[in-house]
């Protein structure tokens, strides 16, 4: 009996041919597995397999059927429980048949793998961000450690990055620098060692070009927006 709380039996409760459905603890595991990270084929293969056990060797009724359809559907649901899934995705509709369970099967591990292509690449575009974040002060700072650290080619981390922050690795880069470097101006501790550009004439072209004024124009035009609103 896998769930005490809910399905409890005794001998007098059924009739002497009566089989109880086989669905066990390590069947519940491999079924995880297979919706999270199995193909398609994978998941009917193993289906075959539970339906082999339990509905050609055992001698079930149509009610302990239904319980077990409702077994495999429910140990789904709780593995995938901690996921964000799709509205619709997880639904609690009774399941007569073996195919039913298929079909529901099929549907719940292609919203589980979408989910976690989705979670991953939110993953990957937050690890980005850490990463420039952390190194935007080093002059020489390029993309190549960052693809180590990932795991992936150059090209197809540029190209994830332009497609999820619109933005190359290289402006995304000088668009944290200046942030940075507007953060330091109003602070009054600006140097140009902790924005990662070579020298000064650099960060002050890269400065005017981002921003469209000097540093010093940005630094004025700050204090007086300041002092404008301390006296109004």
């Amino acid at each position: 009996v896998k769930d005490s709380g809910k399905f409890v039996y005794t001998t007098q409760d059924l009739p002497a041919f009566q089989q109880i459905y086989r669905y066990t603890m390590d069947q519940e595991l491999r079924l995880a597995q297979l919706l999270q990270y199995g193909t398609q084929e994978e998941l009917q293969a193993f289906l075959d397999e539970l339906f082999e056990q339990n509905l050609r060797k055992l001698q079930l009724s149509d009610g302990m059927q239904k319980s077990f359809f409702t077994a495999v559907q429910n140990s789904a649901l709780r593995s995938l429980s901690r996921f964000q899934l799709e509205k619709g995705a997880i639904h609690h509709e009774t399941l007569n048949s073996p195919q039913e369970l298929r079909a529901y099967l099929s549907q719940l591990q292609e919203a589980t793998q979408r989910s976690l292509g989705i979670q991953a690449q939110e993953e990957k575009k937050q690890a980005v961000l850490a990463f420039i974040k952390e190194h935007y002060g080093e002059a020489d700072l390029m993309i190549y450690p960052l693809c180590e650290e990932l795991g992936c080619s150059e090209s197809s981390l540029n190209r994830f990055i332009h497609e999820q922050l619109g933005l190359s690795f290289s402006d995304l880069l000088e668009k944290t620098r200046m942030e940075a470097a507007c953060a330091l101006l109003q602070r009054g501790g600006l140097t140009v060692k902790q924005t990662g550009y070579a020298s000064d004439a650099s960060f002050r072209r890269a400065f005017k070009r981002v921003m469209g004024v000097s540093p010093s124009d940005y630094l004025r035009a700050h204090r007086a927006e300041g002092s404008s609103q301390e006296n109004p």
